[in-house]
């Protein structure tokens, strides 16, 4: 994710996903690329408190959507971040929205997105500034 993963029992410790473009050449192909990816997405639901995305391209979102749809079939229960730096993710929140609108979205599940404009350390962790849903 194009994110930060807050580990377990361990908030001074970020586990960070390497963006994709930057994998060796040689383990960028089809199969091992699909394998690295789903390894690293296992690895980051087993050993996170919580999923926050900074601002960032299709496979930041792919990652949310499936953190999201993960929340939602019970495989965790961690809360999911977006940082909306300067309203970033302003339109995709407001497909969300539309999503809840039209019927295609449980009320409920919109709640699962947190969202915050800024970030700050505080008490040896990193935390939203204010968070909404």
């Amino acid at each position: 994710m194009g994110g930060l993963i807050l580990r377990k029992n361990d908030l001074k410790k970020i586990l960070s996903r390497v963006p994709f473009n930057c994998c060796p050449s040689s383990l960028s192909d089809g199969n091992a690329s699909l394998a690295l990816l789903h390894e690293s997405k296992a690895e980051m639901a087993r050993e996170a408190d919580a999923f926050i995305a900074h601002p960032g391209g299709y496979g930041t979102v792919e990652e949310v959507l499936e953190m999201i749809i993960w929340s939602q079939l019970g495989i965790h229960k961690e809360p999911i971040g977006l940082l909306n730096v300067d309203g970033y993710y302003n339109s995709l929140l407001a497909l969300f929205d539309n999503g809840v609108e039209e019927g295609f979205i449980k009320p409920s599940a919109r709640h699962i997105i947190l969202f915050a404009s800024t970030a700050k350390v505080k008490d040896g962790g990193i935390g939203p500034t204010s968070l909404s849903r």
